[in-house]
């Protein structure tokens, strides 16, 4: 079973295929280009160099948020189109799982953090063990005080992971709340890949949709939304 995985989530993009649970191939992307001029080319480059048409492609898998509401809105429009053709499978799959997927070879909790601003992020939370990665704090939107005020206490090693790093790493600074057991892994470990979006969705096959059914996860309102309701209730 061949799985074509995409994100274009974040500020980078990348897709990858995965065949019966086996890494075949990935490409990844981080020139400043809009999702919209690169990801077509991206999944057309893979496919070439791997010798793989559409055709031979089983189903898809898509981070369907939280992230860039533009990004979520075009990965999710590929794979609606990609499968339309055939009617085949897709899978919705969590920016944040896909990220904490990057630590399963760690030891400890996983904290994926997205930037959602004024100082939140968009967040999971995960404990890992012998390859196995378990789910322990849903998908949601989190100040990064409160965020800090539920793990200050945990003693086992943390990885902070995702494109909120760094956000969370200056707040901890500068409020002197950095622990000796938080962890901030470099750059490879902090991005979505296309292959682990693939993995997550051939590990969970029973969460299988079809295109029409795939829809993106904001977790909060657009900055348009925002507004609008602050008009209203005005």
């Amino acid at each position: 079973m061949k799985i074509l995985g995409i994100d274009t989530s974040a500020k980078t993009s990348s897709v990858g295929i995965v065949e019966d649970g086996k890494v075949v191939d990935e490409v990844f992307v981080n020139e400043g280009l809009t999702h919209s001029e690169t990801i077509m080319p991206m999944i057309d480059k893979l496919l070439k160099q791997n010798n793989i048409s559409v055709d031979d492609i089983d189903a898809y898998a898509v981070n369907n948020g939280p992230g860039s509401f533009t990004g979520v809105r075009i990965g999710v429009a590929v794979v609606k189109g990609m499968a339309f053709k055939d009617n085949k499978d897709c899978y919705e799959v969590s920016t944040l799982d896909s990220i904490a997927y990057n630590c399963i070879y760690k030891d400890g909790k996983v904290v994926s953090c997205i930037d959602a601003r004024r100082n939140q992020v968009f967040n999971a939370v995960y404990s890992v063990s012998n390859g196995k990665l378990t789910k322990e704090v849903n998908d949601r939107s989190i100040l990064i005080k409160d965020l800090y005020e539920e793990l200050k206490d945990v003693e086992e090693n943390i990885y902070f992971v995702g494109d909120g790093q760094d956000k969370v790493l200056d707040y901890f600074s500068e409020n002197d709340m950095l622990k000796e057991n938080f962890k901030f892994p470099e750059y490879l470990e902090n991005v979505q890949r296309g292959t682990n979006t693939a993995m997550i969705a051939y590990n969970n096959q029973s969460g299988k949709k079809k295109g029409k059914d795939i829809l993106p996860q904001y977790l909060k309102l657009t900055q348009a939304e925002q507004e609008l309701r602050k008009k209203r209730e005005k």
